[in-house]
């Protein structure tokens, strides 16, 4: 390739905005939305995502409160410490 001839980097960009692969899929919406910070329904819309959809929200539900598009889940109860009973 000679020395200033522009670089066609098109198939390149396809397989980043494009992916085949889930894993690589999961990946690149991942980066999006933590990345980029995009909101979740475009990030969903972009990569074949619904934002109901188990498996996108599964991806994001570890995100910060602060970047999460829906209200978190309720926190599992934990049982409270047992206490001895009161003595006589």
């Amino acid at each position: 390739m000679a020395i200033g001839v522009p670089l066609d980097i098109s198939g390149c960009r396809r397989f980043f905005l494009e992916p085949r692969h889930p894993r690589q899929r999961q990946y690149e919406a991942l980066r999006a939305y933590f990345v980029e910070g995009r909101p979740v329904k475009d990030v969903a819309r972009a990569f074949g995502y619904t934002v109901g959809s188990s498996m996108f929200f599964a991806l994001t539900s570890g995100a910060p409160k602060s970047r999460r598009s829906s209200p978190p889940r309720a926190a599992a109860r934990s049982p409270s410490p047992r206490r001895p009973p009161p003595g006589p």
